[in-house]
């Protein structure tokens, strides 16, 4: 399989897509539902780290295909997707069809290292629980 899904940390929360080759567009919709698989055995959440590299790892069709996975990620409540990529025209691509989506805002951000994600992933969760144990009192 071309994408290869790990645990990022020992808690279970955050899926590590690393991508083995050039992919197409099952290639994006079966981790999907794998790391939500994978969610639903563990936590009931987790956070999704794709981890592009220098590879350009899109479809051979449209961008469509990629925000697809994006919003089905938001669909099955999986928290947010964090791409990791150090290539340029990557970071270009991403810039101009996905970014700028009002549709992906607030759940799709791009970093171009995994420290970076991992980094967003630890702030997200410490607001998130700062903000519950606020309502809770």
């Amino acid at each position: 399989m071309p994408v290869q899904l790990k645990w990022d940390d020992d808690q279970q929360q955050v899926v590590r897509w690393e991508f083995t080759r050039a992919i197409e567009v099952l290639d994006y919709i079966i981790p999907v539902n794998e790391t939500a698989a994978m969610a639903m055995m563990g936590s009931g959440k987790a956070d999704i780290i794709v981890n592009m590299g220098w590879r350009l790892c899109f479809p051979s069709h449209s961008m469509r295909t990629v925000k697809q996975a994006l919003l089905a990620a938001r669909w099955y409540a999986l928290g947010t997707v964090i791409i990791v990529s150090r290539n340029p025209l990557a970071l270009a691509i991403m810039a101009v069809t996905l970014r700028r989506d009002p549709e992906l805002s607030g759940v799709l951000f791009v970093v171009p290292a995994l420290q970076d994600a991992r980094q967003h992933i630890a702030r997200s969760h410490a607001a998130a629980e700062s903000q519950h144990s606020s309502a809770a009192q």
